[in-house]
């Protein structure tokens, strides 16, 4: 039996790179022969642009942004420093690939064969994305192959008329769906006419034991709080200086590319790779962060205390209320940075429950998967 994976994959995010291996290394355990298809996106060197496919919303760009992307190339803002990059790179190793796929047209010309293909999870089917998202709903596979969803997510609240015909007409072909967060299962329900299971991001297919595996420990010898950002934030970025003024913790600040501070005592962790990322997560004493899969990993890892912050126009926060909500801390939801640290600290997080919820949702996922491919 061999299975493609299509997903967001050597991506600049820790996210992305963590949920893809998580899938991958699931699905290689229960001892399928896998690899993930490598169809390059905006974000990788060598990608080559389509006309043809197109992004659903991409945003109009000014004569004078055509005329310098013209002079630069494919040169991208989302590319890591070099250091940085070797340590994604390492960790994206351990993932076997297809052949790659520069673009869009090259895939659909010689697509790669599988007995099944699987959309993994991640933002795959979000209509605002800055890559054509047509291929994520396997469209490239023969209309007689088994395809499956994994906890794909769409990543916003509706979609236009245009959109939904389009979806409906693709995901048609699929034998099974599933989607990550409740209210993608609710829009879909209302698009086609099929049965939409909700699962949880393939994160939670791998336990605590096995992250734990990977992470590398931090070199930091005193107790310290952690802010991770997905882009520099800065009121947060005063806020965790605030909070370890008040607890006597250590702040560190670990986010892509963040300049340096202007304060001696703040850690800044710029070049951090993914298995160093799982490091400094499970050693904090707390976790701030407005990241979902920072959200997630203060869960898979038992962090002593997290808090996830959601900005009041955020229109993808939604996504950690969701998460947050199965496991009833939705105390631990920031909209404002006016807590103090004792406040904080008395919001406590109930371990057991949290550790039961995590079990059982791998177990549902895991017999989701298995169902999904045999059936």
């Amino acid at each position: 039996m061999k299975i493609g994976i299509i997903t967001i994959h050597k991506s600049p995010n820790y996210g992305a790179c963590l949920q893809c291996f998580a899938l991958y290394k699931c699905l290689h355990k229960m001892g399928f022969s896998c690899e993930v298809i490598d169809l390059y996106r905006p974000t990788h060197q060598g990608y080559k642009e389509s006309q043809k496919y197109r992004p659903y919303r991409a945003p109009k760009q000014s004569k004078m942004g055509k005329i310098k992307k013209w002079f630069l190339g494919h040169k991208n803002k989302h590319y890591l420093p070099s250091e940085t990059q070797k340590k994604f790179n390492a960790f994206n190793a351990k993932i076997r690939y297809s052949k790659p796929y520069k673009g869009i047209e090259e895939l659909y010309a010689n697509p790669p064969e599988y007995n099944i293909y699987i959309t993994g999870s991640d933002q795959l089917w979000n209509p605002t994305m800055e890559f054509c998202i047509e291929p994520y709903f396997l469209t490239f596979a023969s209309e007689t192959a088994k395809k499956i969803s994994f906890a794909t997510s769409i990543g916003i609240s509706s979609l236009v008329e245009n959109e939904q015909k389009d979806f409906q007409k693709w995901l048609n072909n699929y034998s099974s769906i599933s989607v990550r967060e409740r209210s993608a299962q609710q829009l879909l329900q209302t698009i086609i006419n099929k049965e939409i299971q909700q699962i949880p991001d393939p994160t939670f297919l791998l336990d605590k034991t096995e992250w734990k595996s990977l992470m590398k420990i931090p070199s930091i010898n005193k107790p310290y709080i952690l802010l991770f950002t997905l882009k520099t934030h800065s009121i947060l970025d005063r806020y965790i200086v605030q909070l370890a003024k008040e607890s006597g913790y250590k702040p560190v600040i670990l986010s892509l590319n963040h300049p340096e501070v202007q304060d001696d005592n703040v850690v800044v962790v710029s070049n951090a790779g993914p298995e160093e990322l799982l490091g400094y997560i499970t050693n904090a004493q707390m976790v701030i962060t407005n990241s979902f899969h920072g959200t997630v990993f203060s869960l898979l890892l038992s962090t002593k205390n997290f808090f996830s912050y959601i900005e009041p126009s955020a229109n993808r926060g939604y996504r950690i209320i969701d998460l947050l909500k199965l496991f009833d801390l939705e105390s631990h939801i920031l909209n404002s940075t006016d807590l103090d640290y004792h406040s904080l600290s008395r919001k406590t997080i109930n371990r057991e429950s949290v550790i039961s919820i995590i079990d059982s949702e791998r177990k549902r996922s895991i017999e989701y998967l298995l169902t999904a491919v045999n059936k």
